[in-house]
């Protein structure tokens, strides 16, 4: 009965959804024809054969790419790279990718902090001027900086009580990072017409697989002292269990030891992420990220981190060495693993450096672009391996080594335009919540005839640091935007008598033109020993404003009271409420729905009114109660005249 149910489900999939099928089978591949070391220019498709896991297949076109004007990716893996100082390491990298790229080439710099909902390419001299001489780029790589889980897991399982536990999820959590990162700009570039090569910067992954032992916690033997432990000095993760300056209420030596209470809230968080993280298989996903890569035509060169200013590492070392983190080979295998895999290449050692600009060239500078639909319409997840054949005389042909089948979920997926914006919207929120104790949340909308963009700044400092003594006087908040010319187009300072939440309106001259922006805001507390925090954020306007802007997020619960609080901080409680504010200039009726991970709606109602400010600009405002939620990643959908505003929160225990 199991299977007939499943065969009729696959029929009506086939029957309702068939040009989405149609674009499921439809396949792009990048080849590169060689004729004695030169690009053959005039391949044309009778000239090669083109087999999928040993079928023949029909070619529909073969197109040559031949542009001035190419496609990169800078990609810094700053969980995984540790500097001393990153002066010299920014200028080297500069150097290398002013010698990588020409002027007339597009590049994105993104980090795994970065959220990359909308992704912007623009000029090799506006990223090493900008988001490359960024302080904030490069928060993580400082010898010793965690995030705050890594902080919360060495409060949760201190290394004198719980041998290498905080170490190991602390190692876990940033390869889920960079992971996460990747897949989700796999995904944006899928799309894309042409080649993309990605630059990663990164001293390697371990790549973690299942470890039992680590899930069953106190009962699998964890417990208890002894040599090897994780945390401050340990030298169970990388780079020496993270150490150092802590980030949400963690101070290092205070939280590694134990010495400060964990709440039940934060007990929960450490246990949920504990056997999560017991389960992972890294190298199997990077494999698959691998495929999704070679589908999307993208090529990874990873880049030794170390390679840039060895003397900005510990001990001027320029390569992996045990002092430095357990099983280097292993970590160089993983960035040779996943450049192999995209017909890419693993720059690790300095000759490397010398070499990579005529690789890249040689492959981003000439190559020809094969569409074909694949015979294979069954949906089984499987690899499908590649080869192509020439069958002109004297020439070459290279290429990847496959790509991964759609999957029935695929399917499903691509016929859910719901699914797709939750996804991204959640994509941001989880990059967005590895960054330090001060939150950051941006929106943009039109508000006038203009068509400029109004900028909405909200900061809010995370509740365990607002509790120091340091910031019980109050602070005072600089705000800075700049565009990605490095031109400032506002600052503003800001008296907060008390460190909670604050916001700052930006419509400097009637608004933000379309063009991408960096937010910086730095906290100064008033009380005096007290360290500034500072944080960026990143805002893309785009070319076309929608209907209705982005959500601000309210919560009213117990630490409230009666009332809704503004909030940068998109983690709420099942004992709160939430509310969603979205601008909008139209006067049409406006509807809301709560929807799962997937995009499913499911039974929670959403209430949905309006006000206006004293601007008389008009807000749309989406209210739900959490009771019946499990905890999870969820989003309020709001549509106003057709359009669809997605914005994403996370419930935690």
């Amino acid at each position: 009965m199991r299977t007939r149910l499943s065969l009729c489900f696959l029929a009506c999939l086939a029957i309702q959804g068939g040009s989405d099928a149609d674009s499921q089978s439809l396949v792009r591949l990048d080849i590169q024809a060689m004729r004695d070391g030169v690009p053959v220019r005039d391949l044309a498709a009778s000239d090669i054969d083109l087999s999928e896991s040993g079928t023949t297949q029909h070619i529909d076109e073969l197109r040559h790419v031949s542009t001035a004007s190419r496609s990169f990716v800078v990609f810094l893996d700053t969980p995984h790279m540790r500097f001393e100082g990153v002066r010299n390491v920014r200028g080297s990298l500069g150097t290398l990718l002013d010698q990588l790229l020409d002027d007339d080439d597009l590049v994105a710099l993104v980090t795994p902090d970065i959220a990359l909902d909308q992704l912007a390419f623009t000029t090799k001299q506006s990223v090493i001027s900008g988001p490359l001489q960024d302080e904030a780029t490069w928060d993580r790589t400082r010898v010793g900086s965690r995030d705050a889980k890594e902080d919360r897991y060495a409060q949760c399982f201190p290394a004198n009580q719980y041998r290498n536990v905080s170490s190991e999820m602390q190692e876990r959590h940033r390869e889920q990072l960079t992971l996460d990162a990747i897949a989700r700009l796999i995904s944006r570039l899928t799309t894309r017409e042409e080649r993309t090569a990605v630059i990663l910067v990164t001293d390697g992954w371990k790549l973690a697989g299942p470890n039992p032992r680590l899930g069953q916690g106190e009962a699998g033997g964890q417990r208890g002292p002894g040599p090897g432990a994780g945390g401050a000095g340990g030298r169970g993760g990388f780079p020496q269990g993270g150490g150092g300056r802590g980030t949400a209420g963690g101070r290092g030596g205070d939280s590694d030891s134990g010495s400060r209470s964990v709440d039940d809230a934060s007990r929960a968080e450490c246990d949920t992420d504990r056997l999560t993280l017991a389960t992972a298989e890294n190298a199997l996903r990077l494999d698959r990220l691998a495929d999704a890569a070679n589908r999307a035509m993208i090529s990874f060169y990873p880049v030794l981190a170390r390679l840039l200013a060895p003397e900005q590492t510990a001990g001027g070392r320029s390569g992996p060495t045990d002092d430095l983190e357990s099983d280097p080979e292993t970590r160089i295998d993983s960035m040779r693993q996943l450049s192999a895999n995209t017909n890419g290449l693993a720059v690790l050692t300095n000759n490397g450096l010398e070499t990579i600009a005529a690789r890249i060239g040689g492959d981003m500078n000439a190559y020809d672009v094969v569409t074909y639909r694949s015979s294979n319409t069954s949906l089984d997840g499987r690899f499908r391996a590649w080869t192509v054949r020439s069958l002109r005389p004297g020439v070459v042909v290279r290429t990847r080594r496959g790509y991964r089948g759609s999957t029935v979920e695929d399917l499903v997926g691509s016929r859910d335009a719901a699914a797709t914006s939750v996804g991204s919207a959640i994509s941001a929120l989880t990059s967005a919540s590895a960054r330090t104790s001060l939150l950051l949340r941006t929106a943009f909308a039109r508000t006038s005839d203009s068509p400029d963009a109004t900028l909405w700044v909200v900061g809010e400092l995370d509740y365990r640091v607002r509790r120091e003594l340091a910031w019980t006087g109050g602070a005072v908040a600089d705000v800075t935007v700049i565009a990605a010319d490095g031109h400032e187009i506002t600052s503003q300072t800001i008296e907060l008598p008390t460190v909670e939440v604050f916001q700052v309106k930006v419509s400097e001259g009637g608004g933000l033109v379309a063009g991408e922006y960096a937010v910086r805001v730095r906290l100064r507390p008033n009380n005096d020993g007290g360290r500034p925090l500072t944080d960026t954020a990143r805002v893309v306007v785009p070319n076309t404003l929608p209907v209705t802007g982005d959500g601000l997020l309210w919560r009213r619960g117990p630490s409230t009271g009666p009332r809704f609080v503004l909030t940068a901080d998109a983690r709420f409680l099942r004992s709160e409420r939430i509310r969603v504010e979205l601008p909008t200039r139209s006067a049409g009726p406006a509807t809301a729905r709560m929807l799962d991970r997937l995009g499913n709606p499911n039974q929670v109602p959403v209430q949905v009114s309006e006000r206006v400010d004293g601007d008389g600009l008009r807000w749309i405002a989406a209210e739900a109660v959490l009771a019946a939620l499990a905890p999870g990643d969820y989003a309020i959908e709001t549509t106003v005249e057709g359009v669809k505003r997605v914005t994403a929160f996370q419930l935690v225990p």
